[in-house]
């Protein structure tokens, strides 16, 4: 039987030839500037309301960098216009797809309409390891997730039912300008958490009195996307 390398050898040297699968699109998608603020009560930013689909209102492009790159803020450094641009997208995969088919599709989309190039790089940054304080965690496990009503009498900054991996986002997500937690508890089941931050109190002490976790900080190299080049103007749909 005569080999089958040279042809392999041929198929390879062509244009455009390559054994790496291309990289998965959107069926449709529609990306256009957003003339103005969404109405009041209307879901702004981006996010993905079904398997098939990712919807943005009034979003910017950096909120569209960080969700199909599933990245904080303060990983993403580029132009300040990447939060002061609005755009409004609408793409559709045809299929129902993973959460990250649908952020590969979207980093697709962000390369063929903002020209979008990037490069990955590290830095280090302050980060709170949260742990189980000594004494364990005061948070009672939730058994019923519809009605979690915290005690009243006191002003509750943070209500929230989860693991303590989600609520390691909620107070990441509440104060931009505090360093992001990254939960080490090993704590695996779903608690009922209700904190209350006096004023002048700061979230460490607060977060150890009340749920006995404890913050610890802590300076990690964490990765970074750093924006080499975007358009602001999306090429038309």
């Amino acid at each position: 039987m005569q080999s089958l390398l040279p042809v392999f050898l041929a198929l390879a040297a062509l244009p455009g030839w390559s054994q790496t699968a291309p990289a998965p699109e959107f069926e449709v998608a529609s990306v256009k500037p957003s003339a103005s603020p969404v109405g009041r009560g209307v879901q702004r930013g981006i996010w993905s309301p079904d398997p098939a689909r990712v919807t943005g209102r009034y979003t910017t492009l950096g909120e569209m960098i960080r969700y199909a790159y599933n990245v904080r803020p303060y990983q993403v450094i580029g132009p300040a216009w990447l939060e002061e641009e609005h755009y409004d997208v609408e793409a559709r995969s045809g299929a129902n797809a993973t959460a990250d088919q649908l952020r590969q599709m979207l980093q697709s989309l962000l390369v063929t309409r903002f020209r979008l190039t990037i490069h990955h790089d590290s830095k280090d940054f302050t980060v709170y390891e949260m742990t189980v304080a000594k004494g364990g965690p005061k948070m009672p496990e939730a058994k019923d997730l519809s009605n979690f009503t915290p005690a009243a009498g006191r002003d509750y900054s943070i209500v929230h039912v989860g693991t303590a991996q989600g609520l390691a986002r909620v107070l990441s997500n509440r104060n931009p300008s505090e360093p992001p937690i990254l939960d080490k508890t090993g704590l695996t089941g779903t608690y009922q958490f209700a904190l209350s931050i006096e004023p002048g109190q700061d979230l460490p002490s607060a977060v150890q009195e009340q749920l006995g976790l404890k913050l610890t900080p802590k300076k990690t190299p964490t990765e970074i996307l750093v924006i080499d080049h975007a358009e602001k103007l999306p090429i038309a749909n």
